[in-house]
């Protein structure tokens, strides 16, 4: 997998989230920051809105939000 897409600096190890909604703005806040998306609130509505179709959660907190929206800049994982 390409290190653009996916590296170390991608995992958010000392979040503590209590909700989805904090989860999402606190990953939107971080791809914005790292460059990855020019729209911090469109990108978290866009999460909100994906999630919405399905989960994209799985056990043990671990989760892989996904969102459509065109303030992306480059894709990656988070």
């Amino acid at each position: 997998m390409n290190r653009e897409v996916f590296n170390r600096s991608h995992i958010l190890f000392d979040e503590s989230a209590a909700t989805q909604e904090q989860a999402f703005k606190s990953l939107a806040k971080f791809a914005y920051a790292s460059g990855f998306i020019s729209d911090e609130a469109a990108y978290f509505e866009g999460l909100k809105a994906r999630e919405q179709e399905a989960t994209t959660g799985f056990k043990d907190h671990i989760a892989i939000p996904i969102a459509k929206a065109a303030s992306i800049r480059s894709p990656a994982y988070f």
